[in-house]
């Protein structure tokens, strides 16, 4: 495996991991204003941040795949197009849009009909919920499948358990410490991660 390669997948993680330890608690549901107050510029700089990892992670997913032929191995690509998708749409939703309504209302002076308003949002109305689910599900289905796609292919325990790791604890815990374990377990399984043989490598990132 390349430098440039082996490089890629191991600051990723890293970044992303850096990245959710700035992340604010996740507000206890009808106290977004009062928890994010002060905290609404970092939680937009993490939720933006994320619009640039997710896909980044994404593709993390298809070049640890790389040389993974196997059925399993093709349904983790396949899920990448959904993780992307959904998880993306998920952070701009949820994420950007309840900091922005927040840092807005906190500049008005009103009735409290605004603060109604983020309330109820991150309460995750209809049809917002629905990303909100598929987002995490996406991600479980994809680090999941390409832990077992690994598994059958023979690729080494850290490998394997890495993503087996980091499948639950993203898509359930991001906005806790687990997210950032989870980027962890990633760099772990990125360091000890060997080509397989295949003629599909990427052209970007081709293996030595």
């Amino acid at each position: 495996m390349s430098l440039k390669r082996r490089a890629f997948l191991i600051a990723v993680p890293a970044a992303l991991g850096i990245l959710l330890l700035a992340h604010p608690t996740d507000p206890p549901p009808g106290e977004a204003i009062r928890s994010l107050a002060g905290e609404e510029t970092r939680w937009l700089i993490v939720h933006v941040g994320l619009l640039i990892a997710l896909p980044s992670l994404g593709l993390w997913i298809w070049l640890a795949l790389d040389g993974v032929a196997n059925r399993t191995a093709s349904l983790a690509r396949v899920a990448i197009v959904f993780f992307v998708a959904f998880y993306t749409a998920f952070d701009a939703l949820v994420g950007i849009a309840t900091g922005v309504l927040v840092r807005e209302t906190l500049s008005l002076t009103d009735d409290g009909t605004a603060a109604q308003l983020v309330e109820e949002w991150w309460a995750i109305p209809t049809p917002v919920w629905v990303f909100s689910a598929l987002g995490p599900l996406s991600w479980l289905v994809t680090a999941g499948a390409a832990a077992i796609a690994h598994l059958r292919a023979g690729s080494g325990s850290a490998v394997v358990g890495g993503l087996a790791v980091a499948a639950p604890l993203f898509a359930f815990g991001h906005p806790t410490v687990a997210g950032p374990l989870a980027m962890v377990a990633l760099v772990l399984a990125a360091i000890r991660l060997q080509p397989h043989s295949s003629d599909s490598a990427s052209e970007a990132f081709p293996a030595d």
